[in-house]
């Protein structure tokens, strides 16, 4: 794999990484706010992946977001001073 690919499977990883991480919090709020008397048992075994699937979406939506970023950013760089040398490498 080049280069590129890992750090995409990097930034995929990490992205889904904390939405998950951030499912299981916003899971663990739910649990310390919400009564025990007020959750039905399907809702209270449904809770846990639903929050951290909801998570898991948001992560795939920070990776989206970042990668629309990394591809929008080449388009407002500035253009190369007047008798800078060619860049070289990565275009």
């Amino acid at each position: 794999m080049n280069r590129r690919n890992v750090g995409l499977v990097v930034l995929l990883a990490g992205s889904l990484v904390v939405g998950a991480l951030l499912g299981v919090v916003n899971y663990r709020l739910f649990l310390s706010s919400v009564p025990e008397n007020y959750l039905s048992a399907m809702g209270r075994a449904m809770a846990p992946a639903q929050f951290i699937g909801v998570g898991l979406l948001i992560g795939l939506v920070m990776f989206v977001w970042s990668l629309l970023a990394v591809v929008l950013s080449r388009g407002f760089r500035a253009p190369p001073a007047q008798g800078s040398p060619p860049r070289v490498g990565r275009g």
